[in-house]
């Protein structure tokens, strides 16, 4: 099996036989990285003069402003989940605890999807020459530190880990699943070797699931149902005493910075208030938890020399807290030496109005679903090339002063949704493989020729099918 992408290359060369399938899950060049398809500058400006027609007269308003654009479009991601991707040093697969404890204590199996399955920092750095050959430019990893490792009724069925990174506790470590900090800064220094900035996931609605609440007189409840704001919130406590000061920095550990409002319906106002299935929501209008996220995304920017951000659940905060957070982190990413420091955000939704609201308060872009969705219709069902023209129409709604369309970060397939061979062969079901690959090599020349930052993620250049 040939990589979908080659070294630099915008044109696609692979063959999808066993991938589409349904077995192709593992890689097959010996070059390949030891993954598993398990689920989870301005470039020129024109210059002119601007005629308005004002009551039929010609106006000459002066030299047009020249394109808005950002180095970092200039530079394809490739999307890593570090613990599905490669695994460099058995040793860490339980997190420095005795394997004999089992999975739900630390989180290590590998023939249950829903666990760790020992992919880290040592086996990512070793794969870096593989990476830089796919012509990436940039290496986008979920998140890193310290996690709630295990969340569940206590049963291995009715459980999973944090293999993905989002279940995040202790920012002041990596988590040691995926290595050490020192592991962390070798491979960054690495991949800046090769020319390829690192994009950390990030997260700042939530924290990993470790407030309870009180259930309400007269209920015994198991899942706590939202409360409105027309209501007192639900009293904060503790399963294990112990986590009471389980998370760092200290303020994450204050009851007082979260909702605590019960899980949310995604709709309304719990969709920012309310507990993403569970996990625990902070009160981002908090001038606390304002100022601590600054600090502590500012130092991380410093400690590790990374070079953006992807943001995990952006709509899920409310729209003031990006207006005060964006701008303080371009600062200080200017400070260390950065000033094209990179932010896209994740706003699960095709609307481009709702995607530009956040565009416009110093995020330069988001996780292009408008895209995705036109790539969906015109490739994957065979729709009309309207369907797609469609997308680019609405590519006003992301032009302003700071901003442009050409800022959006494009993909097709991700671990939310599916890979790309998941999403063309389940919306065909009897395609050959021939008429699967030359969908896929159309699916990858409109992320490569069309405007915007494309993300491949891990394993789609190889053809898997799964769904993470």
């Amino acid at each position: 099996m040939m990589p979908l992408l080659r070294a630099g290359a915008l044109a696609v060369a692979l063959s999808v036989a066993a991938a589409c399938a349904g077995s192709g899950n593992s890689p097959a060049t010996s070059d390949a990285p030891d993954v598993s398809d398990a689920p989870e500058s301005s470039d020129g400006a024109s210059s002119g003069a601007d005629v308005a027609s004002e009551g039929g007269a010609g106006v000459d308003v002066g030299p047009t402003a020249a394109p808005v654009r950002h180095p970092a479009t200039a530079r394809p991601i490739y999307f890593v989940m570090p613990d599905r991707f490669a695994n460099g040093d058995p040793s860490n697969d339980t997190g420095g605890l005795d394997p004999a404890l089992g999975p739900l204590e630390h989180g290590f199996d590998p023939t249950d999807t829903g666990f760790h399955h020992g992919g880290d920092l040592a086996g990512l750095t070793e794969q870096l020459d593989y990476i830089a050959d796919l012509g990436m430019g940039a290496i986008w990893i979920t998140p890193p530190f310290t996690n709630r490792w295990v969340q569940g009724d206590g049963t291995a069925e009715g459980s999973s880990s944090s293999y993905h990174g989002y279940w995040q506790i202790d920012w002041s470590q990596v988590d040691p699943h995926l290595g050490t900090d020192a592991e962390m800064i070798a491979f960054i220094e690495a991949a800046h070797e090769r020319d390829l900035h690192v994009y950390f996931d990030i997260v700042v609605n939530h924290t990993g699931d470790v407030i309870t609440f009180e259930p309400l007189p007269g209920r015994d409840e198991a899942t706590f149902v939202y409360r409105s704001t027309e209501n007192e919130p639900y009293t904060p406590t503790f399963a294990d005493p112990a986590d009471a000061t389980v998370k760092s920095p200290d303020w994450l550990n204050d009851p007082a910075n979260y909702h605590n409002r019960g899980n949310s319906t995604f709709s309304g106002e719990s969709s920012l208030l309310g507990d993403f299935f569970g996990l625990d929501d902070l009160a981002t209008e908090r001038r606390e938890v304002i100022d601590g996220m600054i600090q502590l995304y500012g130092a991380v920017i410093e400690r590790y020399d990374i070079d953006g951000f992807r943001i995990d659940t952006m709509k899920h905060v409310d729209v003031a807290f990006w207006a005060e957070f964006a701008p303080a982190i371009r600062e200080r990413a200017a400070e260390l030496g950065k000033p094209d420091f990179f932010m896209f955000g994740e706003v699960f939704s095709s609307d481009p109005i709702l995607n530009s609201s956040f565009t416009n308060v110093g995020v330069p872009a988001t996780l292009d679903f408008i895209v995705a969705g036109g790539i969906d219709r015109y490739v994957a069902e065979g729709g009309t090339g309207d369907r797609l023209a469609e997308v680019f129409d609405d590519d006003d709604w992301f032009t302003d002063a700071d901003n442009a369309a050409s800022m959006q970060v494009t993909f097709f397939g991700n671990r939310d949704e599916g890979r790309m061979g998941y999403l063309l062969a389940s919306a065909d079901a009897g395609a050959s493989d021939e008429r699967l690959l030359a969908r896929a090599q159309l699916a990858n020349d409109l992320l490569f020729l069309t405007r915007g930052a494309p993300v491949v993620y891990y394993g789609d250049e190889q053809g898997f099918t799964g769904t993470a």
